[in-house]
């Protein structure tokens, strides 16, 4: 994609036609879309962390209706959730009353699944961070597996690491890992070198490999493309700026995509950040200059909503994204520009198909 088309959005004078067709589809309403329901007639849910002092996981429908609490009856602080399975369930980390560590609990979606359920007790450093297709597999931590075909156990792949550490990705076979972290540096440090290695677990003797190593401040979590097999990854390429304070840099960014052994190419264009691929990987949205931008790798990324600052991921049907405001809420929109909702404040962690058995009205 050439630099001027990068631009064409950019420059736009005023208020872009597409902002336009974004608010006049809001003001619209989106009545007669099917909400977050139990039975087939049901619509997607954005798991929602809302509250300060003692946030309360929430299932907020996105075609309208009362968000609902996830796990009420479950006493300790909640951390985090990971979709599983496509969205029909979801693990929820939860740190006890007390601290000393994570327990996670599975909740299925659905009017016929089974009740929340307890399944692992693990240290205060376990971070849900991705998981195979079906959920047997799930990245808990650097180079750090959970099993939970059977009774649950961990597996440690002793990963290459650094003083400055971000979060990896597992394929949806759950057959590579990549871990990400900035090598030689220290958090303020301008020389910091992100480094991307990759392990494929079909051949432990090869080890870890270095997949990707790019000088940057900012260390962002790589993503496996969906469909892809593990064969190819995405990653984010940091611009750096001497005259830019913070201990991440900032300016511009490139989305990179890099075959698992092989150079890097530039696929899209410079400026965004928070990618995240959708679910059959034929797409990929991302925030360039405060927009919500979505289209296919390698083509201009067509913007669709303004105000976003990260990107929470795409609804399991493809049909919605949600990302986090400026202003801390979390929206959800239809992947057309469509239906925008703003779901209140609290930070999106994860899409469910339909309603979690157990969750009810929130207060």
């Amino acid at each position: 994609m050439s630099s001027d088309s990068t631009r064409s959005w950019r420059r736009r004078a005023g208020r872009p036609a597409w902002i336009a067709a974004a608010v006049v589809a809001a003001a619209a309403g989106i009545a007669g879309v099917a909400g977050c329901g139990r039975g087939a007639a049901g619509g997607p849910c954005l798991l929602v962390l809302t509250g300060d002092g003692d946030p309360r996981l929430v299932a907020v429908p996105v075609a309208g209706g009362p968000a609902r609490d996830v796990l009420p009856d479950v006493p300790g602080r909640v951390v985090d959730a990971l979709a599983l399975a496509r969205g029909t369930a979801a693990l929820v980390a939860i740190e006890p009353p007390g601290g000393g560590g994570r327990a996670l609990w599975r909740i299925d979606a659905g009017a016929a699944a089974a009740p929340p359920r307890h399944v692992f007790d693990g240290p205060p450093t376990l971070t849900l961070q991705a998981a195979s297709r079906d959920g047997a597999l799930v990245l808990v931590g650097h180079g750090l597996l959970l099993h939970l075909d059977g009774a649950p156990r961990l597996e440690d792949l002793d990963a290459p690491g650094a003083e400055v550490v971000g979060a990896g990705d597992l394929s949806e076979d759950g057959g590579h890992v990549v871990v990400a972290f900035g090598a030689g540096c220290a958090r303020d440090d301008a020389a910091c070198r992100l480094e991307i290695w990759g392990f494929d677990r079909a051949a432990p003797d090869r080890g870890w490999q270095v997949v990707a190593r790019d000088a940057t401040r900012s260390v962002d979590a790589p993503w496996f493309v969906p469909g892809t097999a593990g064969a190819r990854l995405g990653y984010r390429r940091a611009v750096l700026d001497p005259a830019c304070p913070g201990p991440r840099g900032c300016g511009a960014a490139d989305l990179m995509e890099v075959g698992f052994a092989t150079p890097a190419t530039r696929v899209t264009e410079a400026g965004v950040t928070s990618a995240r691929p959708s679910p059959d990987g034929r797409q990929v949205a991302a925030v360039g200059d405060g927009h919500l931008v979505v289209g296919k790798p390698g083509v201009a990324l067509a913007p669709i909503a303004d105000g976003a600052v990260a990107v929470v991921g795409w609804s399991p049907d493809r049909r919605w994204l949600g990302f986090a405001g400026a202003d801390h809420h979390v929206v959800a929109i239809r992947a057309d520009g469509g239906g925008r909702r703003d779901l209140g404040a609290g930070r999106g962690v994860a899409w469910l198909a339909r309603l979690p058995t157990g969750a009810r009205p929130a207060p």
